[in-house]
């Protein structure tokens, strides 16, 4: 199951992106799309995610399972609340 969600800051609450990624895969790479537009980059297996803005940490929030569509080549959203 693919799973896309906001990168937030814990301590500004700036959102820095969006990642991405097979939550069920744990050898899947995740990619991380910035909020300013710039080119979807693939996570850092060990540094991990700073806040842009202020270079705190982050959490994952708004998070969405995505299940992609068989005949029509598009994604459905269905967002989770937790």
């Amino acid at each position: 199951m693919l799973l896309r969600a906001d990168v937030k800051c814990y301590y500004c609450g700036h959102v820095s992106g969006q990642v991405q990624g097979d939550y069920e895969d744990p050898r899947a790479r995740w990619s991380f799309q910035p909020a300013q537009g710039s080119a979807i980059q693939r996570l850092p297996t060990r540094t991990g995610i700073r806040c842009l803005r202020c270079g705190g940490p982050v959490f994952l929030d708004e998070i969405e399972a995505i299940h992609p569509r068989a005949c029509s080549g598009e994604n459905t959203v269905i967002t989770t609340t937790h």
